[in-house]
């Protein structure tokens, strides 16, 4: 359930950089923006699909390693949540071998929303309310859309980017709340809380329904109230914040290998 606090806070950072860069014309605002995108994720991302794809076809023989270099093409496009979905892989599934680059599928999810938000922000902005209005729509149907598919189709949901879209929508609206209450107490209950929660939960598809929105609503508590968190500032915490990135991208074939 990683992933699902991820996204939130991805949407309430990346909103708040695009409010900071709002008075930039629109060329140098979306330039600056997907630079950024560009030499934060591009460089490691390929450069794990490269090595991932290499030892799978050395380590796993060369079917496996054909897989694995047809799921990195996709992954390195950003579309390896259409192409597992397509392929109707159950990211759940137990006993069942899963493709070693499967995990890129939220990092895909990401970036297709980033592909569409900044523009979309940036026009809407010019109304009073326009962008926040538009960010409540898409944060509702998307939760609605979740909701409708998982009574009918569970499996692909997971992978899908409609039904993914409203916890970065979370994180957005929080953005534009400029809400921070900084709490100690508060802050460290909504972390402990998060952290057993998220423990007691089975990894099933159905999570992606109500039982979510507790995870998100500890979520947007603990980004609400961290700020002088000693903890969340001590220098491991910082070090694991920076390097997130990096682990995400590599757990999965170091817990697969």
């Amino acid at each position: 359930f990683g992933v699902d606090i991820f996204f939130v806070i991805s949407g309430y950072i990346i909103t708040q950089i695009l409010r900071r860069d709002l008075v930039k014309p629109l060329s140098l605002f979306l330039l600056d923006f997907y630079a950024r995108r560009i030499r934060r994720i591009l460089p490691t991302a390929l450069l794990i699909i490269v090595v991932i794809t290499l030892a799978s076809h050395i380590l796993l023989g060369p079917i496996t390693g054909a897989d694995t270099a047809r799921d990195g093409i996709f992954a390195s496009l950003f579309i390896a949540n259409i192409h597992f979905n397509k392929l109707a892989i159950d990211y759940f599934a137990s006993g069942l071998p899963q493709p070693i680059l499967q995990h890129f599928w939220s990092l895909s999810i990401e970036e297709q929303f980033y592909l569409v938000w900044p523009l979309l922000f940036f026009v809407l902005a010019r109304w009073k309310f326009g962008a926040k209005i538009v960010a409540v729509c898409i944060t509702v149907g998307s939760f609605v859309f979740a909701l409708n598919q998982i009574s009918t189709d569970a499996a692909t949901t997971y992978f899908s980017t409609f039904s993914r879209i409203w916890e970065l929508g979370v994180g957005a609206l929080l953005a534009f709340s400029n809400v921070t209450r900084p709490n100690q107490k508060f802050s460290a209950l909504g972390l402990i809380s998060l952290i057993i929660y998220s423990s007691t939960l089975h990894s099933s598809q159905d999570f992606l329904g109500f039982p979510a929105l507790l995870v998100i609503a500890l979520t947007v508590l603990a980004v609400i109230t961290s700020e002088g968190n000693r903890f969340l500032q001590s220098k491991v915490m910082v070090w694991i914040g920076d390097s997130s990135f990096v682990l995400y991208l590599i757990h999965r074939p170091i817990v697969t290998g």
